[in-house]
């Protein structure tokens, strides 16, 4: 495995100090380009938060980002240690700048009011947020051989030395030749036949079906507008074939040779139909046929990329628009390119309709008025689940004919599962049930007192309760108990004497309300909470006192019969 050469890079870094200053955008590139045989390098002259680097060449496509102490570097070495193939590479990268707090906060404002627009523009008008082109860099480079080629050489016309070089703004013009003298005409200049200008045509030039040849080692068809009046448009505008720079890119541009930018070019052998328009203004996309108003045709998955760069001061983020035969996506390039949205193809009709009002159909596009969530579904299978994973806790429901929502076990309207078992259960004929699934005899409500769930309900401890029962009728089996220790019943009507019954109101509740005080049940019996009572605790205290007083009845009892016996003995 061949090693990767590494670069030692010196970077002056420009001081830009933005607390209520304006960027000045005097600087033609905001980074410079470092090349070496085995890696290209660029160093920011700007300060920068994030920085994205694309590279695309041969059958290749490269995308890398960066955070602020970090260089932008481009090996021709690929991650396994192989060379990247032999040709011409372009590259493009964009910053997010630094920008004050103040500024900061305000985009953050706007865009939670929504006129997030505006303030940009403003903010952009005043210098507070660079242009876009102080932002954005791009060039390219070839590798040949294995190793990138010396970009620094640029190709001089052949007829002498070159005398000038225009203005940076126009630096597409490259340089001028010494040159004979010229030839003015005073008048229309008509050819009859073919006409060939550049410093390689020939006498007997065969032109083919060519009206117009411009022939020699740098192309460019110049369009200098010399209007001379302020409120005239004066733009200048150039046709450029391919680069000039040695290992530059082959390819035809649209400058605007004023501000020196190049809003349209296309690189040689781009695919046939790459940009189609038709006569209806449909654009067609590698594609002479656009059956819509943009159609896009590609053998892997067409995407459609929305960026946003940080040009305008917001955050940079990144989402992918894509498709193919496994499914329709949405894809946050931006955080780890997660595919947030999916869609397999053969889904239904109205998978997901959203109402004017904001109503939420799934399976319908009629989602019920007043339900914000309407699921229509199969009645045979779940229509509405959510779960912790694939085969994670669940809540499940579905649609069973006309008998409401099913759970996910048997034909149970409802049921509730935990992570570890079924919790309650709603059945078709009414009854509940907690902790236990099944021997529900008549009762309407059963709660089982074991810790984990259990299936028979007559297996475990259990309450139950019966439509027009006023109590619960509760499992006291000695099946069920342990520590058994009798109570004995003397004393207890004097305990119970010590318990005052109270008329009180509750503070936040019912009012007028007859009964104890937990705090002197407790007191008298320690049983129970100085807060809380328990009904079949003070039953049992009832439970006693009938038992004393039944042992009082039946000892008197005993004295009357000794007494009649006393009276009527001789």
């Amino acid at each position: 495995m061949k090693s990767i050469q590494r670069i030692s890079v010196i970077v002056a870094v420009l001081s830009l100090v933005l607390s209520g200053t304006a960027f000045a955008n005097e600087s033609a590139d905001m980074a410079v380009v470092i090349p070496g045989s085995a890696a290209m390098q660029w160093a920011p002259a700007v300060p920068y938060e994030s920085m994205s680097l694309r590279v695309s060449g041969p059958d290749v496509s490269m995308e890398y980002f960066f955070g602020p102490s970090e260089l932008p570097v481009f090996s021709v070495f690929d991650e396994f240690g192989n060379v990247y193939p032999d040709g011409t590479y372009s590259w493009e990268f964009r910053l997010s700048p630094v920008l004050p707090e103040g500024v900061k906060r305000a985009l953050a404002d706007s865009r939670e009011r929504g006129n997030d627009g505006e303030v940009a523009r403003q903010l952009k008008r005043s210098g507070l947020v660079p242009a876009e082109e102080f932002l954005v860099q791009s060039g390219s480079f070839t590798i040949a051989g294995g190793s990138i080629v010396d970009g620094s050489l640029v190709e001089e016309a052949r007829r002498g030395a070159p005398i000038s070089v225009d203005a940076p703004a126009r630096s597409g013009d490259g340089p001028t030749p010494m040159s004979a003298a010229d030839q003015v005409f005073l008048d229309d200049v008509i050819v009859d036949g073919s006409l060939c200008a550049g410093l390689d045509c020939v006498n007997g030039e065969n032109f083919g079906f060519d009206t117009i040849r411009m022939k020699e080692n740098n192309l460019r068809l110049h369009f200098d507008d010399t209007s001379a009046t302020a409120s005239f448009p004066s733009n200048d505008w150039r046709l450029t074939a391919n680069e000039s720079d040695n290992g530059g890119a082959n390819k035809f541009s649209i400058d605007d040779a004023t501000a020196g930018r190049s809003p349209f070019t296309i690189e040689a052998g781009a695919n046939a139909n790459t940009l189609y328009v038709e006569a209806d203004g449909d654009v067609g996309i590698k594609t002479a046929n656009p059956v819509v108003d943009i159609h896009i045709v590609e053998g892997n998955t067409p995407t459609l990329r929305l960026e946003q760069d940080g040009s305008d001061g917001f955050t940079p983020q990144i989402y992918d628009i894509a498709a193919n035969e496994a499914n329709f996506f949405i894809r946050d390039v931006t955080n780890g390119s997660r595919l947030f949205f999916r869609s397999k193809p053969g889904a239904p009709e109205d998978s997901i309709f959203i109402a004017a009002d904001g109503d939420v159909g799934l399976g319908t596009d009629n989602p019920t008025d007043g339900a914000d969530l309407d699921v229509v579904g199969n009645a045979s299978v779940g229509v509405f689940q959510v779960r912790t994973s694939d085969s994670g806790t669940r809540v499940s429901m579905a649609a069973a004919g006309t008998a409401g929502f099913v759970g996910t076990q048997s034909d149970d309207p409802l049921v509730f599962n935990t992570n570890t078992a079924e919790r309650m259960r709603i059945l078709s004929t009414g009854q509940v049930s907690i902790g236990c699934f099944s021997s529900l005899g008549s009762n309407d409500f059963v709660v089982s007192g074991t810790q984990d769930a259990v299936t028979d309900c007559s297996s475990a401890p259990a309450s139950t309760l019966q439509a027009g029962a006023t109590t619960f009728t509760a499992s006291s089996s000695r099946l069920y108990k342990t520590n058994l220790q009798p109570i004995p019943a003397q004393g207890i009507l004097d305990k119970i004497a010590a318990i005052d019954v109270y008329n009180y109101d509750f503070i936040d509740g019912p009012e007028d309300v007859i009964g104890l005080v937990a705090e002197d049940f407790h007191q008298v019996f320690g049983k129970g909470s100085d807060k809380m009572l328990n009904g079949q605790e003070v039953q049992m205290a009832l439970w006693l006192a009938v038992q004393e007083l039944s042992a009082s009845n039946a000892e008197l009892k005993r004295e009357i019969e000794a007494l009649k016996a006393a009276s009527a003995a001789p």
